[in-house]
C-alpha cells in the first residue's frame, strides 16, 4: 500500500511539473557591472523550472530570440540560467546580491550558453553545481539583425 501511494505521489507531481510553462526573467544581480570590453555575462531566473525536453527547449528557443548580436562580437559571452528556488529569486538577490556567487552557482544554476570570438562553444547543463551534459553541436542560431530604430540602447 505504501508502496502504491509513493507512485501516486511522484506521478502527481510529474504531471503538475509537465503542466506549467516556465517564465524567464533577465536578473541583474550586480550594481557595479563585472564585464569587461571582451566579455559579458547575462543572468536570468527560470520560474516553474522542471528538468524535461519542454522546459530545455523553451529555453532554447528563449536563447535564439534573445541573444543580441552585439555580444557576439565580444572575446566571450555567456548567458546564464538559474531555476527559481527559496534562495534564488529576485527578491533574495535584491536584498542580498551576493547570494548568486555564493549559493545560487552552486545549487540553482541549470544551464549556460556561451559564445567565444562569435562562434557558439556549447550549451551546458549543471545540476547542483556539476556539469552533467556539454552539448556543443545540436543547437543552430540564426540570428537577425534588428533595425537601428528599434534596438533596446
Amino acid at each position: 500500500m505504501k508502496i502504491f501511494f509513493y507512485i501516486l505521489v511522484v506521478m502527481c507531481l510529474t504531471a503538475c511539473c509537465n503542466s506549467k510553462q516556465i517564465l524567464i526573467t533577465q536578473f541583474y544581480p550586480f550594481k557595479v557591472s563585472a564585464d569587461s570590453p571582451t566579455r559579458k555575462d547575462d543572468f536570468f531566473l527560470v520560474t516553474n523550472y522542471c528538468d524535461n525536453k519542454k522546459a530545455l527547449e523553451q529555453i532554447d528557443s528563449f536563447v535564439s530570440k534573445h541573444i543580441d548580436p552585439d555580444y557576439l562580437k565580444l572575446g566571450y559571452y555567456c548567458m546564464n540560467f538559474f531555476k527559481e528556488s527559496g534562495k534564488t529569486n529576485l527578491q533574495a538577490i535584491e536584498r542580498n546580491p551576493r547570494v548568486v556567487d555564493r549559493y545560487s552557482f552552486g545549487h540553482d544554476l541549470i544551464f549556460t550558453y556561451t559564445w567565444e570570438y562569435g562562434k557558439y562553444s556549447g550549451r551546458r547543463k549543471i545540476i547542483k553545481g556539476e556539469d552533467v551534459e556539454y552539448n556543443r553541436s545540436k543547437l543552430k542560431f540564426t540570428i537577425e539583425r534588428l533595425p537601428d530604430s528599434t534596438r533596446k540602447n
